[in-house]
């Protein structure tokens, strides 16, 4: 997945784009924010995807992470 630019994009400008949303929920005094990623089998892209996103909003003072993979254990 690391290789694949189309994913790589698409990860990039979901960062950017959260990241946004979690600026602004915070100047408005909000403390939760859900992110919900889906694909096919929800086994790999979504999973990836996840995953950095998570990594990568942990590095934000004050921002906890509850991450679930709701379809990662289902039998395909």
């Amino acid at each position: 997945m690391e290789k694949d630019s189309a994913v790589q994009q698409f990860l990039d400008q979901t960062i950017s784009l959260t990241d946004q949303a979690v600026d602004h929920h915070r100047k408005r005094g909000f403390t939760d924010l859900t992110v919900a990623f889906g694909c096919t089998g929800g086994q790999h892209r979504s999973v990836f995807c996840a995953e950095r996103l998570a990594a990568h909003l942990r590095t934000i003072e004050g921002v906890h992470i509850d991450l679930q993979h709701r379809e990662l254990e289902r039998t395909i």
